[in-house]
């Protein structure tokens, strides 16, 4: 793309990789100032898409390495801790992170709430809610979406603020959920993420466990009541 000035043979691409000779002193100051100007605003943008991306693509990067590497440790873990079962697979969740440069802090006390995992030392807090489920995931997701929605508007008053939040649901047993890419509720948004920790005979088991689609709209109507 390029923009013309209003200087007689001066014309620079929108960074200002490619310019002609100016006229005047003034041409070249003019100049100057353009590029400074249009590289910290891309510096900006660059770091702002760079910082929503990385803290969702950790995320769904825990999510793989569970599904490659980790499901066998995470299935036993979750079976012999009882009653002990998400705050167990939420501690391996923020050792991935901690690992990978966040700070995420567990349990810590916000108001009336308690994240279950919660960086406030981010641009934008780090925010997520680990679930777990057997059987009824549809009902657990529901309930998470309400519980994340009352969490919110303590989060918000963070120095740092919030804009995104992630439900991360554990799949012990039972049908697979599939679920929709993100949920928005009060101008945030919530990325829901499945991380399946099933044995594999039973995440193949296709006529057992017909997969159950979890819309949005039940969602945001469960949200609403």
């Amino acid at each position: 793309m390029e923009v013309a000035y209003p200087f007689r043979n001066l014309r620079a691409n929108t960074f200002g990789e490619r310019v002609e000779m100016a006229n005047t002193p003034r041409d070249a100051e003019l100049v100057a100032m353009i590029r400074t100007e249009a590289r910290r605003a891309y510096e900006e943008t660059r770091r702002r898409l760079l910082s929503m991306r990385s803290h969702r693509a950790l995320v769904l990067r825990f999510a793989q390495w569970v599904q490659l590497y980790g499901r066998n440790e995470l299935y036993d873990l979750a079976k012999n801790t009882p009653g002990k079962v998400e705050d167990v697979l939420t501690q391996q969740l923020a050792r991935f992170l901690f690992e990978r440069g966040l700070n995420p802090l567990t349990k810590a006390n916000v108001g009336p709430s308690q994240p279950d995992l919660l960086d406030p030392t981010t641009r934008w807090s780090f925010y997520v809610e680990a679930k777990q489920y057997n059987e009824a995931g549809r009902s657990v997701v529901k309930k998470a979406v309400r519980q994340i929605a009352d969490t919110l508007l303590p989060l918000r008053a963070l120095p740092n603020g919030i804009r995104e939040a992630f439900l991360v649901v554990f799949r012990v047993g039972g049908p697979r959920l599939v679920l929709p890419p993100e949920v928005p509720v009060d101008g945030v948004r919530i990325w829901p993420v499945l991380v399946d920790i099933a044995p594999s005979s039973e995440a193949n088991s296709h006529q057992k466990h017909t997969p159950i689609v979890v819309s949005l709209e039940e969602l945001l109507a469960h949200d609403e009541q």
